[in-house]
Formats: structure tokens, sequence, C-alpha cells
């Protein structure tokens, strides 16, 4: 699956003929860092710690007792780490969504081991975290 920077670039170009080198090349960059925070995300669910912006979330000591404080709430359903997902699955999908993009699927998973973020731009699959 391991594709060339310049066959993906090429690709994206004969797609959507309106985008310069310039564009591409932003579009390509914005899609590398939107697939690696994603990945860090999920490394941070498997693991259940880790930073979310600047802020460490993960096991803490509180009254001599262990414990967590990555829960949204007393439930313990949702995780911080769920809601930055959901943040960067939607920024993700805008990016592809604005730039008009033939997107024929955009696949998440939240498995950290390989790629969690596959798109397939004219039968071109690509992972933008390993592929640029």
């Amino acid at each position: 699956m391991k594709n060339n920077k310049r066959e993906i670039a090429i690709r994206i170009g004969q797609l959507l003929p309106n985008m310069t080198s310039r564009d591409i090349s932003d579009l390509m960059t914005k899609l590398k860092s939107l697939a690696k925070a994603h990945h860090r995300q999920c490394e941070n669910l498997c693991n259940l710690e880790g930073y979310v912006g600047r802020k460490y979330y993960g096991f803490c000591h509180r009254d001599g007792q262990r414990d967590v404080d990555y829960y949204l709430d007393d439930t313990k359903e949702k995780t911080v780490f769920d809601v930055e997902l959901e943040r960067i699955e939607r920024a993700l999908s805008k990016v592809t969504a604005s730039k008009s993009m033939k997107i024929y699927d955009l696949e998440f998973q939240h498995d950290p081991i390989g790629a969690t973020v596959k798109i397939n731009i004219g039968g071109l699959v690509f992972c933008p975290t390993f592929d640029f």
C-alpha cells in the first residue's frame, strides 16, 4: 500500500485540475498533520493516557488513591480521547469535502497498529501518516 508522494500528488492534480501545485502541497500537508494527530489520539485511547492539546490525561493520585481523570462524566462511557478523535475525524472530512475531492472512501479505525486513516482518491488508496 506504500505509495510515492509524487504519485499521490499527480493523482490529486489529475482529479482536481483547478488546484495549483502549491494547493496540492498544502492539502497533503494538512492531511498528514490531521492523520498523525488521529493516530496519536488512537494510541492515547488505547493506552488510556496521553495529551490532548497541552493537558495530560491519565492516571493521577487523589487523596492517596489512584484515580483517572480522562472520563467526561460519571458514566465512564466517553473519554477526552474519544471527543478529540471525533473532532479530528470531522476536520479530515471537512478538509476533503472543502476541496471537492472525489473521495470514494475516507476510512477511520481506532486500532493504533497500522494506519488509522485511509483515503481512496480515484482508486488510489493511501495513508497520509505513512505515505507522505
